[in-house]
């Protein structure tokens, strides 16, 4: 049984009690009982319906972004060879004809530092902390930048634009803005 502190009357229940603060007593309540009172519309769930929303509205626009960026091939629409799955295995008699070199290293050095690779064009060795992102490129990447990139499985194709036909070039363009996930 609740007795109003502000009257004489008696409620049975506590929300009974909060209904007649609210209506008979309404400018006399004291900091405590304007609070009881304002909280009883609540729906008891504890999160605010405005930050909520702007929550998932923010993971909404930052998985938008990723996924335009990082994961559709940055619009690709590729049709030929530069379109078709990757064997996980590799072509067998192309691969019979890989040459392998020894590990120049992997050690980080700052951006920027000159590294006299012993092999041109660079396959491991001393190398920059940032990865050159995967794409087409017309003027060669920072070298420490590339062999970060291949430190982690990257794959490079270097080619001689004086030779290259516009075709090969227009597929080796496909080819990097379609094959740009992660190895």
């Amino acid at each position: 049984m609740e007795n109003c502190d502000y009257c004489t009357e008696s409620f049975d229940d506590e929300e009974a009690y909060l209904d007649h603060l609210a209506e008979a007593h309404d400018g006399e309540l004291g900091p405590i009982d304007r609070r009881r009172v304002g909280d009883r519309g609540d729906d008891d769930s504890g999160l605010p319906f405005g930050p909520v929303l702007l929550g998932v509205l923010l993971v909404f626009a930052v998985g938008l972004a990723v996924y335009t960026t990082q994961l559709s091939g940055g619009g690709a629409t590729a049709d030929g060879i530069e379109a078709a799955e990757l064997n996980e295995s590799g072509d067998a008699q192309r691969l019979s004809d890989v040459e392998r070199f020894e590990s120049e290293g992997t050690q980080h050095v700052d951006s920027g530092t000159d590294v006299d690779y012993a092999q041109m064009p660079p396959l491991s060795g001393p190398h920059y902390n940032r990865a050159t992102e995967g794409g087409y490129y017309t003027d060669t990447p920072a070298l420490g930048n590339i062999v970060h990139g291949l430190e982690h499985g990257a794959v490079v194709i270097y080619y001689d634009p004086n030779s290259t036909s516009d075709s090969a070039e227009q597929s080796l363009r496909e080819f990097a803005m379609t094959h740009t996930g992660n190895w």
